[in-house]
């Protein structure tokens, strides 16, 4: 009688988790339909050219995840209510007292990461902030062409979530991510050089490839190349594998280094001054980084032979583009990564890589860097509250904050601050509503906010601060800003200290920490948001698991 008992109940346990791995299965297709569509679609979508191609993005992103999310209810619902009935099963004759509040509590305790605390928290945050807005209509997808609002922060949140749990974790996620940009790099590059091969209507110098403007382009860009990256400077990898990689950091770069976002080229030089400083003690991984050099200055070599010698004058004129790619810098820049290159290869041939010697330099180098930063970010403040005092660098803008400095970011900065101040008590806690910085500004702001945005900015709309947490801060208020910023720094940190064991989760926070450099002095918008929360899902799906190594990194 016993073994007939324990047959009916296998029976019914196996029936159970079949029925609980068909709904999986489901889930898992509609949650890679998003991502197919977010990241191989979108980046090409358009229907009049440049005319409304931020708007055609906004709007296929929102339309496609509303059709989608309806698929996805009824089966995620499935989905729920067949895992909690598995669990009772597995639990036998214990599975009810197992629902009591305090083994509930234990169970879900380790399985949220302080980054989904603060996920909630954020999501809390957006919910708050629209139920206090003054500017409801607005706040509920956003401002007119730009559509950040409360559904589609909602619809990214539910992203990152679905993917880190329910995702079954596939490397093809970089097939697509790497295949799509590459494209996108290729005629944001050929752009430059006024070739279009994808005819675009009212297309200028100041859209670029299929992703529309230029800090649009910019964005996206950071968001996804320096995932590819680091993958090659981890190694690890297969023949043909790193040949793929080769060739994408090398129309990569190729296209950082012309696209013209100062924000780009600063992005850049932090990503590859940290790694720097992370290969020190590594010879393998110093090795590697030179060779991610050499890329580099190739890059730039290319661009700067064709400048030179074909008459190929790109159509932007910015100084870290004529420095890179039309310059002799290209040349020496070249020379000198060759030569690293050459001695790290020999030292570690020979096996005479010294650890504390290359871990010494690479502190003392970062250091350096540090510094240098520092006493910039001094002289600015030093020459703007004390004009003159400086010598010949008073006469340099940059040394001066103003509403002109960093290309209008000083009058977006300001702007930003001055809103928040403007704000009454309960908005300064939770915010004006989720996208409805420029609702508040042209709404309720003074007259001295006012004059100093059409002084600077004409009839043309601002509708955020060009600096991602001061947006946030307008937005959604002190807890708004304290979510995002704690869900982003704790991804960051624990993805690329994750990354010296997990390849595939250090990729993730390279890419996370790009995307924050780059938005320090840009923004939220459809492209690189929405791909940055997949990214951001995909990596804490892989760190959960903790099955990824640096050798499959690819």
């Amino acid at each position: 009688m016993s073994n007939h008992t324990n047959h009916r109940k296998v029976e019914t346990e196996s029936v159970w988790e079949s029925f609980y791995g068909f709904f999986q299965y489901l889930l898992n297709g509609i949650i890679w339909i998003y991502m197919f569509l977010m990241l191989t679609v979108m980046p090409f979508y358009y229907t009049q050219g440049y005319v409304t191609i931020g708007t055609d993005k906004a709007v296929f992103f929102c339309q496609w995840s509303v059709r989608l999310g309806k698929l996805l209810a009824p089966v995620f619902a499935a989905y729920c209510v067949l895992g909690f009935i598995r669990y009772i099963h597995k639990q036998g004759p214990t599975g009810i007292k197992a629902l009591k509040m305090g083994n509930l509590l234990s169970l879900c305790r380790g399985r949220f990461s302080v980054t989904d605390i603060f996920a909630v928290f954020f999501g809390i945050s957006l919910l708050l902030s629209y139920t206090c807005s003054d500017y409801k209509e607005q706040a509920l997808w956003g401002a007119a062409g730009w559509y950040m609002g409360l559904i589609p922060q909602i619809i990214m949140l539910v992203a990152y979530f679905l993917i880190s749990r329910a995702w079954i974790k596939s490397k093809r996620f970089f097939l697509l991510l790497f295949s799509a940009s590459a494209v996108v790099f290729v005629l944001g590059y050929l752009n430059r050089f006024d070739i279009y091969p994808i005819e675009m209507e009212a297309q200028n110098p100041s859209f670029i490839s299929t992703i529309g403007n230029a800090n649009w382009y910019c964005g996206y860009l950071v968001s996804v190349f320096f995932g590819g990256i680091i993958m090659l400077w981890q190694g690890g990898c297969k023949r043909w594998q790193k040949g793929l990689l080769w060739t994408y950091a090398f129309i990569g770069f190729a296209s950082l280094t012309t696209q013209g976002s100062a924000s780009g080229i600063f992005t850049m030089a932090v990503i590859l001054v940290v790694l720097f400083r992370l290969s020190g003690v590594d010879g393998k991984k110093m090795q590697n980084f030179w060779q991610i050099a050499l890329i580099l200055s190739g890059a730039c070599m290319l661009t700067y032979i064709i400048r030179t010698l074909f008459f190929g004058e790109i159509n932007i004129r910015e100084d870290f583009v004529n420095l890179f790619t039309g310059s002799v810098f290209a040349v020496i820049m070249t020379l000198v990564s060759v030569i690293l290159f050459m001695l790290v290869l020999y030292l570690n041939g020979r096996g005479k890589y010294s650890q504390k010697a290359g871990g010494y330099a690479s502190r003392m180098i970062f250091g350096a860097v540090l510094a240098l930063f520092v006493i910039f970010t001094a002289l600015i403040v030093f020459n703007t509250l004390c004009p003159g005092k400086i010598s010949a660098l008073s006469e340099s803008r940059l040394f001066t904050f103003s509403q002109r400095w960093g290309n209008d970011r000083g009058a977006t900065w300001t702007a930003g601050v001055m809103c928040f101040l403007e704000q009454d008590g309960l908005h300064k806690l939770v915010g004006i509503g989720p996208d409805c910085m420029s609702g508040f500004l042209y709404q309720e702001g003074s007259e001295e906010l006012l004059e100093l945005v059409r002084s600077r900015f004409g009839t043309a709309t601002l509708t955020n601060a060009h600096n991602e947490w001061l947006t946030v801060l307008v937005d959604l208020g002190l807890f708004g800003a304290v979510s995002y910023i704690g869900m982003i720094i704790s991804a960051i940190v624990r993805y690329i200290k994750a990354g010296k064991k997990n390849g595939i989760v250090g990729a993730c926070g390279f890419c996370l920490l790009a995307y924050t450099v780059n938005n320090m002095f840009s923004f939220q918008q459809v492209m690189n948001i929405t791909t940055i929360f997949i990214i951001w899902g995909v990596g804490e799906a892989y760190l959960r698991s903790g099955k990824a190594s640096p050798d499959s990194v690819t």
